[in-house]
């Protein structure tokens, strides 16, 4: 098909003030896949050889907020993501299982996408070091249609049509028991980031996309007082020169 004639999405180049509260009133995501919380040894050890078999996943972490200068808290939770089903790790019920777990982000087989990827790499290193491998930033593909704008909620926004809430982003994920909204949260964010690069690569790669300039600023309506008050000023700085080359 000639490339004039495909249907192509027109994406802004930025988030304009009024399209970031058009947001607001989008549909909410709704996580489509199975939720399994990981707290045990024996759950771990399931999980583990279901996700062997991925050969894709969405990938992000949660931590226990601070609201101290100086105070920071560990890794708290460990999200992976099929399109089918999703894993929540709660990292400090697994500190034995910890190098089992982190082998599955040193595995080039499995491809992990998300958005804001290294800085939750550099959090995991500090409950137990290891190489990631088989890593794809989100941000990345963005870059080359190229638009001005990151971040998970946005970005899924501006390619699925829906609202990602982040209401529970702040909540204590140090909990000994994790409320039903915090894990339809972490779940929702990993499964929406292998949806969405999924979507932003089939974009990219049948180029089925153009990118729209911010709107340029909407011309000055003529006003006749203030064409005269331009005149005068342009008559007065003339007299004024002239007058100084005359003495």
């Amino acid at each position: 098909m000639d490339d004039e004639l495909q249907f192509k999405c027109a994406y802004p180049d930025k988030l304009s003030r009024g399209m970031k509260d058009m947001i607001q009133n989008l549909p909410p995501v709704v996580c489509g896949a199975e939720i399994s919380v990981i707290d045990n040894d024996e759950a771990c050890d399931r999980a583990l050889a279901e996700i062997s078999g991925e050969t894709m996943l969405g990938f992000d972490t949660e931590t226990r907020p601070s609201h101290k200068a100086g105070e920071s808290y560990p890794v708290s939770i460990l999200q992976l993501a099929s399109e089918k089903k999703a894993w929540i790790f709660r990292l400090s019920k697994l500190e034995g299982k910890l190098k089992e777990i982190f082998s599955i982000l040193e595995n080039p087989r499995i491809t992990k996408v998300g958005v804001g990827v290294s800085g939750d790499l550099k959090g995991l290193r500090k409950l137990c070091d290891f190489k990631d491998a088989g890593f794809e930033h989100i941000e990345k593909l963005v870059e080359k249609l190229p638009l001005n704008y990151t971040g998970l909620r946005n970005l899924t926004a501006v390619f699925t049509g829906m609202r990602l809430s982040k209401s529970a982003q702040m909540s204590n994920w140090a909990a000994d028991t994790l409320t039903r909204k915090q894990v339809e949260y972490a779940a929702t964010d990993a499964w929406i980031s292998l949806l969405l690069y999924r979507e932003i690569e089939a974009v990219l790669r049948e180029k089925r996309y153009l990118v729209m300039p911010e709107r340029p600023p909407e011309p000055t309506p003529f006003s006749f007082g203030r064409f005269l008050r331009k005149c005068a000023r342009t008559v007065m700085r003339t007299l004024r020169f002239e007058n100084a080359h005359c003495k």
